[in-house]
């Protein structure tokens, strides 16, 4: 069995670089909590270039997921803690409003939102459970380019079932709601949800079902039912596990997964080039060093400045003293590498690794990611890196190769269906505040 991590990225209009920004201190910091984080429940965003919002679920009695605050010049962070009721999966921030999406009381899928001030000092929020969703995954929210009235889109899956919907929900009809979804014998898997210039983006796949690849469809954001397919392809493959997308104001369209093919045992990583409208694909791949079957992508942050991508991933390489390990693998989406690619890895002053499972850009150059300690539960870190200088331990640089180029075919489009349900009714509820300090152990 071959196992393949896949960037694909699709060009729509031309590209301009930005200047470079002032160049910062890559570090390590860790937010010193006297309790535990799980491996892999966090996701980060930027507010600012020194405030951060995160969240990840924890060792607390019931395990509840704690939202933070993160203030960097302050080596501050603020916890909002949730009930244990929620189950954070996805989180979206639209002007000074988080709008965050999980599973509620284990079985019901929820949308929520608060502003800023509201969660973190006022320690209150507002959610509804969405009807017959046993989980709301991945959400959206923006306003409509025809009238400016807030839209939310979701992506989730329904009871007794493992396929996925699309939701949207429109303020201006007292929240009213709406699903579409493809019906067909064998529906697909919808793992991500990009906002675009003109539209909402989809990207999903058939369920583990070898020949129907990766999809990827446009929703008009005035009318969110009418939609087309920008591709269907890949069919020597099918996809393993989640795929990740990044939509960015330069026009460009990035998505990256794990995928396998019977033919071979060996794991490597493959780079997809592509114009969205004339769907012509250039595939490249690059080795990851190792067989491994830990082998995964977590993450994926998207750069205007120079127009290359960060895939953050569970790896491995013939550079690094312990195998696998977390890092973010660079690729040149404007200029594909003939021959090697870069990769960047935070680890603390030891060089021990750290568990990172969200990555962000938030100033041209610079990213932070989110993590723990230990593989199962540890202290929740920042990774604040610079793409520009290069550290000790926490951005090094080992070569990977690139081996190889196909060409693919776009599949058929596929009608999907359209029903209505009942609309959102926000509910309020609370939050647990706690303060705790950072702590720098790398830099």
């Amino acid at each position: 069995m071959r196992k393949l991590i896949t960037l694909l990225t699709f060009t729509l209009a031309g590209f301009g670089a930005a200047a470079q920004t002032q160049p910062i201190q890559s570090e390590v910091q860790e937010v010193q909590q006297g309790f535990n984080a799980f491996a892999y429940t966090q996701k980060i965003v930027a507010e600012d270039p020194d405030d951060f919002i995160a969240f990840s679920q924890t060792d607390l009695s019931g395990e509840p997921y704690v939202f933070y605050f993160i203030q960097v010049s302050s080596q501050d962070a603020i916890l909002a803690e949730l009930d244990p009721d929620f189950a954070v999966k996805d989180m979206v921030l639209l002007k000074d409003t988080i709008y965050f999406c999980g599973q509620f009381a284990q079985d019901m899928g929820f949308i929520a939102r608060a502003q800023i001030s509201d969660l973190f000092w006022n320690n209150v929020f507002e959610y509804d459970v969405v009807p017959d969703f046993a989980s709301i995954d991945k959400v959206e929210a923006y306003y409509r380019p025809s009238d400016a009235v807030l839209q939310i889109a979701a992506i989730g899956t329904r009871y007794n079932s493992t396929f996925s919907y699309l939701f949207h929900s429109d303020e201006a009809l007292g929240w009213q709601s709406e699903i579409l979804y493809d019906n067909t014998a064998t529906p697909e898997i919808l793992d991500d949800l990009e906002l675009s210039t003109k539209g909402v983006m989809t990207v999903g796949r058939k369920f583990n079902l070898l020949g129907t690849g990766i999809i990827v469809r446009e929703y008009d954001k005035d009318y969110l039912m009418s939609y087309f397919d920008v591709m269907e392809g890949y069919p020597a493959l099918y996809a393993l596990n989640k795929l990740h997308m990044k939509f960015t104001e330069d026009e460009k369209l990035a998505i990256a997964g794990t995928f396998i093919n019977n033919n071979t045992a060996q794991t490597r990583t493959l780079a997809l080039i592509a114009d969205m409208y004339s769907i012509n694909f250039v595939a490249r791949e690059y080795f990851d060093g190792y067989n491994n079957t830990d082998i995964d992508v977590r993450d994926l942050a998207y750069f205007p400045a120079d127009g290359k991508a960060l895939i953050l991933e569970t790896t491995t390489s013939t550079g690094y003293p312990t195998n696998p390990f977390d890092a973010a693998i660079e690729f040149d989406v404007l200029n594909p590498p003939s021959s090697n690619v870069d990769m960047y890895y935070g680890v603390d002053a030891s060089g021990n690794r750290i568990y990172y499972s969200g990555i962000v850009e938030y100033q041209p150059f610079q990213f932070a990611a989110i993590g723990v300690t230990d593989a199962n539960s540890g202290q929740l870190v920042v990774w604040l890196g610079d793409r520009s200088v290069y550290g000790v331990f926490d951005c090094n640089k080992p070569e990977l190769e690139i081996l190889n180029q196909d060409s693919l075919t776009p599949w058929a489009t596929q009608n999907l269906v359209q029903q209505s349900i009942a609309p959102i009714n926000w509910q309020p509820s609370s939050t647990h505040p706690h303060n705790f300090p950072l702590q720098i152990i790398c830099n």
